[in-house]
C-alpha cells in the first residue's frame, strides 16, 4: 500500500513538471523545442555550404515549429543564399512582424531590405541576387539560442575555389562574367555567356570569375559589384564602357549590350 502511494504522488510530480515547463517556456518566450534536431542538421549544413541539404531540414523544422522566429530565419536565410528571394522576403518579413528580439529584427530587417532592393520585375528583362554581405544580410546563428533565449555567434561558409581576377590582353574587348556559388540567377545565365562566347570567339574574350574569393574582392569595389550576375564589358584599352545587372531575360537581350559596347564585332 505504501509503495503504491509513493508510486502515485511520483507520477503526479512527473506530470506537474511537465507542466510548468510548458508554461515557462510559453511565458518567457523561449520556444519548448528550440534544439530541434531538423534544426541543428540544417545549421550543420548552412555552415558547409550544402544549401540545398540545408533548405530540406529547415521546412521540417518551420513544419514541427511554425511559430519559432529562428527556425524561421534560418529558412529565410536559407532562401536568400539559393537566390531564391521571394521566399527569403516572405520569411524576413515574417520574423520581422513576430520577433521581440532586436537583434534578430535587425537581421531580418537587412535581409528583407536587400530582398527588395534586387526583386525581378516583368518589365526589367534582369533577374539577379543581392549579395548577402554585412551590409546587407546576416548568416543564421551557429547554436539557436544562448541561455537567455537570443541568437548565438554565427560566420559565412567558407567559398568555394574558381579562377582568379581577370586580365587583360591589349587591342581585344573583353566581357567578365562575375558570379558566386550560391546565386540562382548566375547559374540561368551561365548558358547565355557560354553561347555568346561560342559565337564571338576571336573577336571577344570571355572570363568568368566568383566574386567570393578574397583575391577578387578588390576588383569587385573597383567595378562596384554588388549584385549578381553582374557582366562587365571592357574595350580593347581595358576601360570599362558597359555594366549588365542581372541575368538578362533572354540570349538576344544580352547579345544586344554586347554589340552596343562593341559595334566592330558585328
Amino acid at each position: 500500500m505504501q509503495a503504491d502511494r509513493i508510486t502515485w504522488i511520483s507520477r503526479w510530480r512527473s506530470v506537474i513538471a511537465a507542466f510548468a515547463l510548458v508554461v515557462l517556456c510559453f511565458y518567457s518566450g523561449i520556444p519548448a523545442f528550440a534544439n530541434s534536431v531538423e534544426m541543428q542538421k540544417g545549421l550543420a549544413a548552412l555552415n558547409a555550404g550544402k544549401y540545398s541539404l540545408a533548405l530540406g531540414s529547415f521546412e521540417l523544422a518551420v513544419k514541427a515549429e511554425p511559430s519559432n522566429v529562428q527556425v524561421r530565419y534560418c529558412l529565410a536565410v536559407c532562401y536568400h543564399y539559393l537566390g531564391r528571394t521571394m521566399d527569403a522576403n516572405r520569411d524576413y518579413a515574417w520574423v520581422c512582424a513576430n520577433t521581440s528580439d532586436p537583434d534578430l529584427l535587425r537581421r531580418a530587417k537587412k535581409g528583407l531590405s536587400a530582398c527588395r532592393a534586387i526583386a525581378p520585375t516583368a518589365t526589367s528583362g534582369f533577374f539577379g541576387c543581392v549579395e548577402p554581405n554585412e551590409s546587407t544580410m546576416e548568416p543564421a546563428p551557429h547554436t539557436v539560442t544562448t541561455a537567455a533565449g537570443r541568437p548565438a555567434g554565427s560566420k559565412w561558409p567558407a567559398a568555394a575555389v574558381a579562377p582568379t581576377a581577370p586580365s587583360f590582353n591589349s587591342g581585344t574587348p573583353k566581357v567578365v562574367d562575375v558570379y558566386t556559388t550560391w546565386c540562382h540567377w548566375c547559374k540561368v545565365f551561365e548558358p547565355k555567356f557560354e553561347e555568346a562566347q561560342n559565337k564571338y570567339s576571336g573577336r571577344i574574350e570571355f572570363e568568368r570569375i566568383n566574386a567570393e574569393l578574397p583575391e577578387n574582392k578588390e576588383f569587385c569595389q573597383m567595378n562596384s559589384v554588388r549584385s549578381f550576375p553582374t557582366v562587365l564589358l571592357f574595350d580593347g584599352s581595358g576601360n570599362l564602357v558597359d555594366t549588365i545587372k542581372g541575368c538578362p531575360k533572354t540570349f538576344e537581350i544580352f547579345e544586344k549590350r554586347i554589340l552596343t559596347a562593341f559595334p566592330s564585332v558585328r
